[in-house]
């Protein structure tokens, strides 16, 4: 069985960087080859070497996109970092819905990196039941992007097995999820109607969005760059957010870039206080 030669793992990580923003670094070379042996397999390729002159020299869109799904990284879970939760349903949706229901406006939210779509089920489930505990008339939208095509399909399937609801209460598990007759669980329609999931690469120069955001998602995906692409992410992710606005970032994310733009609003979240000037 062929091994991943030195010189085809930098190549291959070379190209990740350049179709991603992802560092693969040689402590993973080994996690690498695995998971692209799997393609090797799949596409009858002979050898690493070919997979990679293949979505060079052919441009094969179909081996590239299965080469990015296989080098993101895609762990999550339902309710993951819980004290975001907590304090998304506590402080800051009550301090947010005020001032949109006085201009009529709704909440729109981001979960940028969202794999295969428990952040986002996660965000709408407190979301609804924070609404509906105090009984507002607020309505909200979410975005849910990533670069995989492959967790895409699975978060918009929105069907777990009951292992991924170990983090997930008897209460949310009841009022949130159908249990299927294959023993999968499966979020209900409250849960689903008022997110869109998409395709978006996070190193994308510039978002094709036309209003900005109350609330931006960003967890555990920021420490997979470097710190050149950490900075051009994060300017992107202010420039689309509002003053007064919330971002989330994992608990070990910080940068010093976020001095510029927000304020300290709890563990990795940051209010956005002033507006960059745009030329």
């Amino acid at each position: 069985m062929e091994t991943l030669a030195e010189s085809t793992f930098k190549k291959l990580s070379e190209l990740a960087y350049a179709l991603t923003g992802i560092n693969v670094s040689s402590e993973k070379k080994g996690l690498i080859e695995h998971k692209l042996r799997k393609v090797l397999r799949e596409c009858q390729l002979s050898s690493f070497e070919e997979l990679y002159e293949k979505m060079i020299a052919d441009g094969d869109k179909y081996l590239v996109q299965t080469f990015i799904d296989r080098v993101s990284t895609n762990f999550t879970y339902f309710f993951r970092e819980p004290d975001h939760y907590e304090a998304l349903s506590r402080d800051i949706l009550p301090s947010l819905t005020k001032s949109l229901l006085q201009d009529n406006d709704y909440l729109r939210i981001w979960s940028a990196g969202c794999s295969s779509g428990e952040e986002p089920y996660t965000i709408a489930m407190v979301i609804h039941d924070t609404i509906t505990n105090h009984k507002t008339h607020l309505t909200y939208k979410i975005l849910a992007t990533d670069i995989s095509e492959r967790m895409l399909k699975k978060a918009i399937k929105g069907e777990y097995p009951y292992d991924d609801l170990k983090n997930v209460s008897k209460y949310w598990k009841e009022k949130y999820f159908k249990k299927t007759e294959d023993g999968y669980f499966h979020i209900n329609h409250v849960a689903k109607d008022n997110i869109v999931f998409r395709k978006l690469n996070l190193k994308n120069k510039h978002f094709p969005f036309k209003r900005k955001f109350h609330i931006i998602f960003c967890r555990n995906v920021l420490i997979y760059f470097d710190r050149p692409t950490r900075i051009n992410i994060l300017h992107n992710l202010q420039k689309h957010l509002q003053i007064g606005g919330y971002l989330f970032l994992g608990h070990s994310e910080f940068d010093s870039y976020l001095y510029n733009y927000f304020t300290k609003a709890g563990r990795s979240i940051y209010k956005k206080h002033r507006e960059e000037k745009y030329e």
